[in-house]
């Protein structure tokens, strides 16, 4: 028993001996890499594609702008797989650290052509290699791109001679991008593109990291032939509906309508999940230019309109009838879809900024300057600064609201005086026309309030609380924008501090105050009898166009 013992110990020994990284024999070099492929590098794999299927569902598309060639561009997406990405590092780590064969080999004959071409090499286990790629990849994926490239230029400088330098120049290509290191992005492509040995597996991948490139300099019409290429090779179904979603995208952005809607049309085919889906119609029918049947087009809008799974997509739907009827002339029914679209786009921001911004602009080259005010203020209220149109409907939003207060104060001050010119008859006949006015507007308005509580007018594209609904304020996110919205044109952008009110911010105590004239002093909080003036708010009284009369 004990000579057994003896015996199976002496042979544990002698194969680690024999399997030794330090030595480089036919025996060492296949136990190596049986382990490391079928244990250490597969578990690295499954961590690493566990991790990219994470970021892909949790990710988020925004239909407003054009969609990302790779999610994991976003910077958001860095931290939803890092437990993923750290056991991928740590277990190629491993493999490389305990499964790295560096020697010469062992053979006897060290003349032959075999053993030359064995002894150019720097690595002698075939998974090391694939190791420092993967590596790189999941630092890619946690946006830890220094690092990321160290393990892709390792691959490139020291598996010259193997094909899978292409893939790691690709992946550094792709990291590069990320950190807007254009002009070594060109020196890849470029280097790529005079390879003779490029791989043809490879091909459709080198073309969406140039399209992805492209894009990002908008040089939409560079990228077409690149994603074109990869529409046209074996995908997935699920990633053929996204790049042909994009592709159709970019042709919009061109100016080639029919050939987008097309593809367009081929997404929604494709039975892509409902969000691509819905958007893919509904870009179809925006991209219509005055040919072939729009009240057809109208009629499946409407019938979208219906349908209760598109109910949070109302706002989008209203905008695309409002394109159409921009199209077909119909300017004044195009405003009161525009207008709905506002209305309803409360959840959606950049659908309620995008409507409200072309109100604005359509009011604003009719030169109806206070409607394009209301807009573009409704705008602003929700504009995030890195917004492509911020700066210029800022500018446009601050023009508008001094030439408004100006225009205000003249026609109230042309009223005022015309009112007085005229004798009692003639004045209290006109005011009685004005306050049936009034109350028509108040009938209208009640009527216009739907039961959502949204209030379609061309003035003011605002949202008030529905007849008899109850609940707080501040849970109605429509009301909240039109509270900042009025905070805003009273007080500007102002950071949020104590003493906000106030230029000078030093603390002083009340007698300081007092003194300094920040607060009034105690007499003059009671106002004297003589400047107390009561003021009518009825505009179906006649009081309220009588009072200002000089």
């Amino acid at each position: 028993m004990k000579k057994s013992r003896i015996y199976t110990s002496l042979l544990f020994v002698i194969l680690a001996w024999s399997c030794s990284t330090d030595k480089n024999t036919w025996s060492s070099r296949t136990y190596h890499n049986i382990t490391a492929h079928y244990n250490v590098f597969f578990n690295a794999q499954q961590s690493l594609l566990k991790g990219e299927e994470k970021i892909e569902d949790s990710y988020e598309d925004d239909f407003s702008v054009i969609l990302r060639i790779f999610p994991s561009g976003d910077p958001q997406t860095a931290g939803r797989a890092k437990g993923d990405m750290e056991t991928a590092i740590a277990k190629t780590s491993k493999l490389i650290k305990l499964h790295s064969i560096s020697r010469r080999p062992q053979m006897k004959n060290r003349g032959s052509k075999r053993y030359k071409e064995m002894a150019k090499k720097t690595e002698f286990n075939d998974w090391v290699d694939d190791s420092y790629l993967l590596m790189g990849k999941a630092y890619f994926y946690q946006h830890k791109f220094s690092m990321a490239d160290k393990s892709f230029t390792h691959v490139i400088r020291n598996f010259s001679r193997e094909p899978i330098k292409f893939d790691a120049y690709l992946w550094l290509a792709r990291s590069y991008t990320e950190q807007e290191r254009y002009s070594q992005v060109k020196e890849i492509f470029e280097k790529l593109d005079g390879d003779n040995e490029f791989p043809r597996k490879l091909v459709q991948d080198l073309a969406l990291v140039k399209t992805d490139f492209y894009l990002r300099h908008r040089k939409y019409a560079e990228a077409i032939p690149f994603l074109k290429l990869v529409v046209e090779g074996k995908l997935s179904r699920k990633k053929q509906a996204r790049y042909k979603f994009i592709l159709a995208q970019i042709l919009e952005e061109t100016g080639d309508k029919t050939q987008a809607s097309n593809y367009y049309a081929e997404v929604a085919r494709m039975n892509p999940p409902y969000q691509m889906e819905f958007n893919a119609r509904i870009n179809s029918a925006m991209l219509y230019s005055g040919e072939g049947n729009p009240d057809a087009l109208k009629k499946k809008l409407r019938r979208m309109l219906r349908d209760l799974k598109n109910e949070e997509y109302h706002d989008q739907i209203y905008y695309a009838l409002a394109q159409i009827c921009i199209q077909t002339g119909e300017k004044e029914k195009a405003l009161e879809y525009y207008r709905m679209s506002a209305a309803v786009a409360v959840q959606n921001n950049q659908q309620r900024i995008l409507s409200c911004v072309t109100l604005g602009d359509i009011y604003f080259e009719d030169e109806v300057y206070r409607p394009a005010q209301n807009y573009y203020d409704s705008a602003m209220v929700i504009m995030p600064d890195v917004h492509p149109e911020y700066n210029r409907i800022k500018s446009r939003a601050a023009s508008l609201t001094e030439l408004v207060t100006h225009l205000d104060i003249v026609a109230t001050e042309d009223s005022l005086q015309h009112l007085a010119s005229m004798d009692e008859t003639e004045r209290n006949a006109l005011i009685d026309q004005w306050i049936e006015e009034a109350a028509r507007e108040e009938e209208r308005l009640a009527e216009a309030v739907e039961p959502g509580g949204y209030l379609l007018t061309p003035q003011a594209p605002r949202v008030i609380g529905a007849a008899g609904e109850t609940g707080w304020y501040f849970y109605n996110p429509a009301t909240v924008a039109i509270g900042k919205n009025e905070f805003q044109r009273l007080w500007g952008r102002r950071k949020l501090e104590d003493d906000w009110r106030r230029k000078n911010k030093t603390t002083l105590s009340f007698e300081e105050l007092v003194e300094k004239r920040e607060i009034p002093r105690k007499s003059e909080f009671i106002p004297e009898k003589s400047k107390t003036v009561i003021r009518s708010s009825d505009k179906q009284n006649r009081n309220y166009y009588l009072q200002d009369v000089p």
